[in-house]
C-alpha cells in the first residue's frame, strides 16, 4: 500500500471558543497550596486535575482528602477495570474531582465537565489541547487553568498562545489577595528581630517561627495602634519593654497570619543603641 494513512477512532474537537483559559502564577513549593486555595475560593463542580506522573498524582489526592475534598485518581499503573470504576463514579457524580495522567484520561469524554487544571505543565501542545479539550463540550462552557511555576512554563505557554491564537488570562487569586480579603479580621502585630553589637540576629527565624503558632517569639513586639505606621509601633514597643532605643528599622523579614489566634504579624529587623538582653518570650492575647 503506497501513501498509507493512519485514522484516529475519534478525533479531538474540543469546542475551544467555549473555554475559558487562565494561568496562575504560582511556585513549586506552593503549588499545593494555590490548589487549595483555588478549590476554597471557586468551589468549582466537575473538576479534571492533570499532572505528568503517576506519584504526583497520588500526592495530590492525597492532599485534597486530606482538606475535606472527595476525589479519586486514574493512572496506568491501575488495572483497567480500577479505572473503569473511577471514571463511571466521576460520570455519576458521585466523586467531583478527578485526578488524571495524560494516558489515563483518553478515554474520558463527559459533558458536565466545568473545570480543567494543569497542575503539571502539559508535555507538548497535543497533550495541552487534549486537556483542555476535557471541558466545554457539547454546547456548555468550561474553564482551563494552567499552573505555572517556573519561567520555562511561562515561555512554553506563550508560545501555545501564538501557534494556537489563544487568549489565555492570568488568574487574579493568590494568597496575597486572600489574606487581604481577611485582614479586616485580625489584630495587627509588629515584632522586631534584634541584632546584637556583631550584627548577629539574637534569635533565628527558624526557632523564631517555631514558636508563632501558638502566639509567642523571644522578641519585642506588640500591637499597632490606630492611624500608627509600623516603624512608629516597633519603637515604641521596643522602648516600652527593653527601655532600648531603635536605630533604625530594618527590612520586613516574613509575615505570619496567626487565624487561630487571629493575629497578623509583621517580623522586621531592627538596630537598636545600647546591648539588648534577652527577656522571657511575648505572648499575645486576644484581649
Amino acid at each position: 500500500m503506497k501513501d498509507p494513512q493512519f485514522v484516529s477512532g475519534e478525533e479531538e474537537k474540543p469546542h475551544e471558543s467555549n473555554i475559558q483559559q487562565y494561568h496562575l502564577e504560582t511556585s513549586p513549593r506552593r503549588k499545593s497550596e494555590s490548589l487549595l486555595n483555588f478549590f476554597r475560593v471557586n468551589k468549582p463542580q466537575l473538576t479534571i486535575i492533570f499532572a505528568n506522573t503517576k506519584r504526583r498524582v497520588e500526592e495530590i489526592e492525597k492532599t485534597l482528602r486530606r482538606n475535606g475534598i472527595y476525589c479519586d485518581y486514574i493512572h496506568s499503573g491501575l488495572s483497567q477495570a480500577r479505572r473503569n470504576r473511577v471514571i463511571n463514579k466521576f460520570r455519576c457524580q458521585q466523586i467531583k474531582t478527578l485526578i488524571a495522567t495524560d494516558v489515563a484520561a483518553r478515554g474520558i469524554h463527559i459533558n458536565d465537565i466545568s473545570h480543567v487544571i494543569n497542575y503539571d505543565f502539559p508535555q507538548n501542545l497535543e497533550f495541552y489541547t487534549h486537556r483542555i479539550g476535557r471541558t466545554g463540550r457539547a454546547g456548555a462552557s468550561g474553564k482551563a487553568i494552567t499552573f505555572l511555576s517556573s519561567f520555562s512554563e511561562k515561555s512554553q505557554l506563550t508560545r501555545i498562545c501564538r501557534q494556537k491564537n489563544y487568549k489565555i488570562e492570568r488568574l487574579e487569586f493568590d494568597r496575597e489577595k486572600d489574606e487581604k480579603d481577611t485582614e479586616t479580621d485580625l489584630t495587627k502585630v509588629v515584632a522586631a528581630i534584634i541584632q546584637d553589637e556583631n550584627g548577629h540576629m539574637l534569635v533565628s527565624q527558624r526557632s523564631l517561627k517555631s514558636k508563632i503558632s501558638a502566639g509567642q517569639w523571644q522578641t519585642p513586639g506588640g500591637k499597632v495602634e490606630t492611624g500608627e505606621s509600623h516603624q512608629e509601633a516597633l519603637k515604641r514597643e521596643v522602648k516600652e519593654e527593653t527601655d532600648l532605643d531603635v536605630k533604625s528599622v530594618g527590612k520586613l523579614l516574613f509575615r505570619f497570619i496567626d487565624k487561630k489566634n487571629k493575629f497578623d504579624i509583621y517580623f522586621y529587623k531592627a538596630e537598636v543603641t545600647g546591648k539588648p538582653k534577652m527577656k522571657e518570650p511575648n505572648k499575645l492575647n486576644s484581649g
